[in-house]
């Protein structure tokens, strides 16, 4: 497993996971990687985790002072999914009171101790037959969020087994990317936005363009 870097300084690591790639092993890829670098792994931190099933941004802080003022930043995070079907509205705003079920399940429950709220935007960016490309504006890396509000839309995410988006090809990666995060440099303060790309000849993203969308 190979390294994708997006960024580095004496910081920040910022790099692009691939689905199915488990947190716990690009943790300790990350730490070789340092360990092979400086001959030491020093102060290391994930600043969110991500569901293992999804691709997309991680961010490591790698000096605990950064690390301290991160943990008020505001950060902005944008998930790209295609989806099985489409949202009714091609704008719109989810928002419901959830718990855990079994696994990653998520479901609708009144606000109880162990329950919490999910809500984000999406904005339905284009269709091909039976199958969308979406975009999901939330507040965290909450990726089982997003797998549960889209399925709530009738839109659940390609590949998904537990919200029924392997429907139309059983046995594919989830179709889930953490497309774009952005936050305040903790020392130099300029503000950063990251954004990485899909697999882009691995269906179903192969089906649309993202180029003609962002500039990644």
């Amino acid at each position: 497993m190979d390294l994708h870097i997006l960024f580095e300084d004496n910081h920040l690591l910022v790099l692009k996971k691939d689905f199915s790639v488990k947190l716990s092993d690009l943790d300790k890829k990350v730490e070789s990687y340092f360990q092979q670098k400086k001959g030491k792994i020093g102060f290391l931190k994930r600043l969110f985790d991500l569901n293992n099933l999804a691709s997309g941004i991680i961010v490591y802080v790698l000096t605990s002072k950064a690390f301290e003022r991160m943990q008020n930043a505001e950060i902005s995070f944008k998930f790209l999914s295609v989806t099985v079907g489409k949202p009714a509205q091609a704008f719109g705003y989810f928002s419901a009171n959830v718990e855990k079920l079994d696994g990653d399940k998520l479901g609708i429950a009144p606000p109880i101790k162990n329950s919490y709220l999910v809500s984000f935007y999406y904005k339905l960016l284009a269709t091909n037959s039976k199958i969308s490309l979406v975009e999901t504006l939330i507040g965290s890396a909450d990726a089982n969020a997003v797998r549960f509000g889209l399925a709530e839309t009738k839109s659940p995410v390609f590949g998904d087994k537990i919200y029924g988006g392997d429907c139309l090809a059983e046995n594919t990666n989830l179709a889930l990317l953490l497309f774009e995060v952005g936050f305040e440099h903790p020392t130099t303060h300029n503000r950063m936005l990251f954004r990485c790309s899909p697999i882009e000849d691995t269906k179903p993203w192969a089906y649309f363009d993202l180029n003609k969308l962002y500039k990644i």
